[in-house]
């Protein structure tokens, strides 16, 4: 069985003005029952994103690249592996982590000799060690049920944590539904 690789970029735009007092993230989240992830001193961060390619992965405009969106799985007995780069668009940022809810029925890699290893599963992989591009590698397992790979599934339901450089703080998004903040999501 041959695998199947999917890489897609997205520019990531921090739209809040950290000159302005910005609020703790616990006080104005409409997604308390995720506090427990996120850390009680983290402000509410707010991000546009938009789709980029590699080389214009620096530039402050919209960008089509070429792959725009993974392509649904139609052979669920092969793995897949699926890269998505987000990339900093503003200096004053950098990325800090990327949080999954339980419900995005991932794996953590590090955690996956922990789990039951006899149903196939969706494994992730988190790199934030550049700081302006968060890499986040999916493998699905052969055998695993999952086709949908549009950017609305729930193994794409993150947070972003951040931080700003200027004042120090660490912000994180409003909550896990990262991509409905994607401008191709919105006709």
């Amino acid at each position: 069985m041959t695998q199947q690789t999917s890489h897609i970029y997205r520019c990531v735009h921090p739209i809040i003005d950290t000159t302005e007092p910005v609020p703790l993230w616990f006080t104005t989240s409409s997604f308390s029952q995720y506090s427990a992830l996120i850390d009680p001193d983290d402000r509410v961060w707010q991000v546009e994103l938009d789709p980029c390619s590699h080389s214009n992965a620096r530039l402050h405009s919209l960008q089509i690249a070429p792959a725009v969106n993974f392509v649904d799985r139609t052979n669920t007995q092969t793995p897949h592996s699926l890269s998505l780069e987000l990339v900093m668009q503003d200096p004053n940022w950098e990325f800090v982590d990327i949080i999954f809810p339980p419900s995005s029925s991932v794996i953590p890699v590090e955690l996956a000799s922990e789990t039951d290893s006899t149903q196939p599963r969706i494994l992730v992989d988190v790199n934030v060690t550049n700081k302006q591009k968060a890499l986040i590698n999916y493998t699905i397992e052969a055998g695993h049920s999952l086709r949908d790979l549009s950017l609305r599934s729930n193994i794409f339901k993150f947070f972003i944590r951040g931080k700003n450089l200027s004042t120090g703080l660490f912000h994180t998004t409003d909550g896990p539904n990262t991509f409905d903040l994607d401008a191709m999501n919105h006709p």
